[in-house]
């Protein structure tokens, strides 16, 4: 619905039925549903696994624009009618672009309800003070255009070799550029003042409600 054309969803040893649903989907021509290589060669570090292995075709370095995210986050774009065109428009032609996660609380449910994820979890932390005890920062996803000519796709963001970054802009996800140099490793968050969410954000879901144990505690 956003601009998203070119979806590849990975399963893993689901024991639930979810990996039917992504399947369906790609029986229907929607997405593209691949078992993560971690089921086959029984190791873990489930991320890792599906990171090694698309990095071997040649499908991202010749797709317009990639982004990996997880199934808990979702790309919310603050500009225009909400798409990945009106967010592009915005950037000035930025060609890489870390949008940093608004993490969402499990707002006081304590019951499992069978509706949309996004339509419960309504309550998010603040965007602007400390996350936790220990700094200001914000967790990462990177849409990356293809002249950025990334050497890797890494789980958070592109990796780009030194010769290569100057023909990289590289902006947060206010448009307010950021230091190519990062790129040179893999961007797993971003401490303040460098996040922003005025043109884009992931918004980063709780996946259940509280636990029996934390209840008892809060009462």
């Amino acid at each position: 619905m956003i601009g998203i054309n070119d979806m590849i969803v990975f399963s893993n040893d689901c024991t639930d039925g979810t990996d039917i649903i992504p399947e369906r989907l790609d029986e229907l021509g929607i997405v593209r549903h691949l078992t993560n290589p971690s089921v086959f060669n029984k190791k873990s570090h489930h991320h890792w696994q599906v990171i090694r292995y698309v990095n071997t075709p040649a499908r991202l370095k010749r797709s317009d624009w990639v982004v990996n995210f997880d199934v808990d986050e979702f790309i919310c774009i603050n500009v225009g009618d909400g798409t990945l065109h009106d967010l592009f428009s915005a950037v000035d032609g930025a060609n890489v672009i870390t949008m940093s996660q608004q993490d969402f609380g499990s707002c006081g449910l304590n019951t499992y309800y069978d509706k949309l994820v996004i339509g419960q979890f309504e309550y998010g932390c603040n965007y602007f003070g400390s996350y936790n005890v220990k700094e200001e920062k914000r967790g990462t996803k990177t849409l990356t255009h293809k002249s950025a000519n990334a050497s890797y796709f890494a789980n958070h963001s592109p990796n780009i070799e030194k010769q290569n970054l100057a023909g990289v802009k590289y902006v947060n996800g206010s448009g307010v550029p950021l230091d190519k140099k990062m790129l040179c490793e893999d961007v797993k968050s971003l401490l303040a003042p460098d996040f922003g969410f005025d043109l884009v954000q992931l918004n980063h879901y709780a996946i259940k409600g509280l636990s029996p144990l934390l209840r008892r505690h809060l009462m």
